[in-house]
């Protein structure tokens, strides 16, 4: 098993904002959704800049989902200079109700095959909401991305995703394009959900929000032993 890299952030802090990373290149040998193994959420939650003041929607940096007690984003989530916070999904960011968040205390990052995924520990107490599943097409992802000409969202939103090419995505990533919308900034980090409620990838990167461009969402199955190191199994 090769070496973990594990990395104590106590007041983690994001330096990449939203999902745009360089452009894809062309590859679509993905794997069957129903062969992908991923992990059984049961939450979902945005991660934010921790300032002085309650978080707002124009804090938003990136989404993730729920484990038990760890969090699972993506790696460029995880940057320096700022502290974070975490917040558990359903919230509405815009009802005038005060909302700090949940400080991160530890992380791992994964960083050797360029699989951009990490896993967080939070202490997350109240009730959750499994991420949702598609209801017309191959994947699902919730997160807190925004539109164009949006500073920020009050509340999550769900993309419906399906396959398609013009990604580098290769064994450890599959490449899907959104369904009516399409993932965003801020869609960072959330979960790529199947139509059994598994996770099976994690948002990645893109090369535009624009409804059919292609995205790159890396797959929890080719960092399996490493999650099981974490305490997490995949499910199948």
């Amino acid at each position: 098993m090769r070496r973990l890299y594990r990395t104590l952030l106590i007041g983690l802090v994001a330096g990449l904002v939203g999902i745009s990373l360089p452009a894809c290149l062309e590859n679509n040998e993905n794997a069957p959704e129903d062969a992908l193994p991923g992990l059984n959420a049961d939450g979902v939650v945005l991660i934010a800049y921790a300032n002085s003041t309650p978080v707002g929607a124009a804090d938003i940096l990136c989404s993730g989902v729920t484990v038990g007690d760890l969090v699972v984003t993506a790696a460029h989530c995880l940057g320096s200079g700022r502290p974070l916070r975490v917040i558990l999904d359903p919230v509405d960011l815009c009802d005038g109700t005060p909302e700090r968040g949940t400080a991160i205390t530890e992380a791992w990052v994964r960083p050797e095959n360029g699989a951009d995924i990490a896993v967080v520990q939070v202490d997350l107490s109240r009730p959750r909401t499994p991420p949702a599943r598609p209801q017309s097409a191959t994947w699902a992802a919730t997160g807190w991305g925004t539109s164009a000409g949006e500073a920020g969202r009050c509340t999550s939103r769900t993309v419906e995703l399906q396959a398609t090419s013009g990604c580098a995505s290769g064994e450890s990533a599959l490449c899907a394009t959104g369904i009516g919308s399409n993932t965003c900034s801020g869609d960072s980090g959330s979960g790529v959900v199947d139509s059994q409620g598994r996770v099976i990838a994690i948002t990645s990167s893109g090369s535009s929000c624009r409804q059919g461009a292609p995205g790159v969402y890396a797959k929890v199955a080719s960092l399996e032993s490493w999650f099981e190191g974490q305490g997490l199994s995949l499910a199948r």
